[in-house]
């Protein structure tokens, strides 16, 4: 990566994660979606198999897109800080892919009421996010760890709604 393509990419990482960020500008996890469909997949894959084999526990999916990601880096890479924000980033969009899905789909069962009721908790889940992704990177900020803080956060935080959106959606079915 270029020092220019680096430099883009901090300040993008760090719009990310400051107040008054741009709500229209392109998140820098979503520059490079080249392995997102294979990611989408390799997720979707799991979830079938948590299903057969775990009785539903997906929590084992949550790591996939980053560990694919390492993989493809190769051990050394996958340990600097730009391997580990480019693995971050990848996780990222995977689960917000996953966890729209999820929001779509429960959408379609919910009356006018559970929806706007569930909308209000998504609002209030996605300034939690970015307040949280605030409060776990400030620490580092102006350091390489900004960005790798920022962004493990926001993948972990990611993953786990998609989970619990995707829980809810089996408990509506199940209840």
């Amino acid at each position: 990566m270029s020092l220019k393509l680096a430099a883009v990419a901090g300040v993008a990482a760090l719009a990310a994660i400051s107040p008054g960020a741009a709500k229209d500008a392109k998140p820098v996890w979503r520059n490079d979606t080249s392995h997102l469909s294979d990611d989408l997949k390799e997720i979707r894959s799991c979830f079938i198999s948590a299903v057969q084999h775990t009785e539903g526990i997906e929590t084992q999916c949550a790591d996939l897109p980053r560990s694919a990601c390492q993989t493809a880096l190769g051990e050394d890479a996958a340990m600097t800080t730009l391997g580990q924000r480019q693995c971050n980033w990848r996780a990222i969009a995977a689960w917000e892919d996953i966890l729209a899905e999820a929001v779509a789909e429960l959408h379609t069962e919910q009356n006018d009421e559970e929806r706007k009721a569930f909308d209000e908790a998504e609002s209030a889940w996605e300034r939690f996010v970015e307040a949280n992704v605030r409060a776990h990177a400030e620490p580092f900020r102006g350091g390489t760890l900004t960005d790798v803080v920022a962004g493990t956060e926001r993948a972990r935080m990611a993953a786990e709604r998609a989970l619990e959106v995707r829980q809810m959606l089996r408990l509506r079915r199940e209840g």
